[in-house]
């Protein structure tokens, strides 16, 4: 048992797990095994002799290109949304439909087996 509020990582974890529960409501489980991860890859790309400032202007570096591919895929989304916005009613009925098709594809738990394409 540690005390969270003692330890710098650990106040880090539970500031970042209640901006999470903020914003999203949800997700801090996710949270903390995402920073575990990166916490992990840090400490191998340490062990192999990386300095910690050029681990931290990688992690920087690889924030950046994460936030702008967002950003192309929310732009996407904003004129998909922008559209439908002026679609007949019919055709947002079939999208609706679309989805929950997409949903049962999906399954009942969220899960998707994802292959590699060898193409």
């Amino acid at each position: 048992q540690m005390d969270l509020e003692a330890h710098p990582v650990g106040k880090l974890l539970v500031g970042l797990c209640e901006a999470q529960q903020a914003v999203a409501g949800d997700g801090t489980t996710t949270v903390v095994v995402l920073a575990g991860s990166l916490c992990a890859a840090a400490v191998r790309l340490i062990a192999l002799g990386l300095h910690r400032w050029k681990v931290i202007e990688g992690f920087n570096k690889a924030l950046e290109v994460s936030m702008a591919a967002m950003e192309r895929i929310a732009e996407g989304w904003r004129a998909v949304a922008v559209a439908l916005d002026a679609a007949p009613e019919v055709q947002r009925e079939e999208l609706a439909h679309k989805c929950w098709e997409s949903r049962q594809l999906v399954g009942e738990h969220g899960q998707v087996t994802v292959r590699r394409w060898n193409g």
